[in-house]
């Protein structure tokens, strides 16, 4: 299900955004150059408020399509991550470009899973703007590897790995405990 942009808004009044403590440089969420986004999860709906600034601007005011992209990667794979406690790891992704995204304008970017077996889950989403008309879409497909493939791909061996984890859903899980 897709909410509106005045259940969203009314849904963040009495809740504090998902915890994240990953221990990276993510772009998307902790890096200061980045996005720094927050995330909210109503039900299945995993979400975002954000508003492109004038340093992510393609032409003449519209939001660059890479960072619009980002955006909806960026809640695909925290959809992932706080509905599966699960790191997915992006495999295919397609972007529809409906209407343009302005910088300077407020928009909320949803994600939701479609399907997922246990190496793999399709992620559903889409940015709106406040009076809830799509502007772009996304469908991705994403691996889920285990702890040992994430060890050999990022080079850090299997115990810290499991430091990833205890560190990025413990918190996740605790706050999810506490709703």
């Amino acid at each position: 299900m897709s909410y509106t942009v005045k259940e969203l808004k009314e849904f963040i009044k009495s809740n504090p955004p998902i915890p994240n403590n990953y221990s990276g440089y993510c772009f998307g969420c902790v890096n200061p150059s980045g996005l720094e986004l927050e995330f909210w999860r109503l039900e299945e709906s995993l979400f975002t408020f954000y508003n492109i600034p004038p340093k992510f601007s393609g032409f003449q005011g519209l939001g660059h399509g890479g960072i619009i992209a980002t955006l909806l990667d960026e809640v695909s794979a925290w959809t992932i991550s706080v509905n599966l406690n699960r790191l997915g790891l992006t495999q295919n992704f397609a972007v529809n470009y409906i209407k343009p995204v302005y910088i300077n304008t407020d928009i909320v970017v949803e994600g939701k899973i479609g399907a997922n077996d246990d190496t793999h889950v399709i992620v559903h989403a889409h940015i709106k703007d406040m009076s809830n008309k799509i502007l772009v879409e996304s469908n991705s497909t994403w691996s889920l590897p285990d702890k040992k493939s994430l060890a050999r791909l990022f080079h850090i061996r299997l115990e810290d790995v499991e430091e990833v984890y205890r560190s990025f859903f413990g918190p996740i899980k605790k706050y999810f405990a506490k709703i």
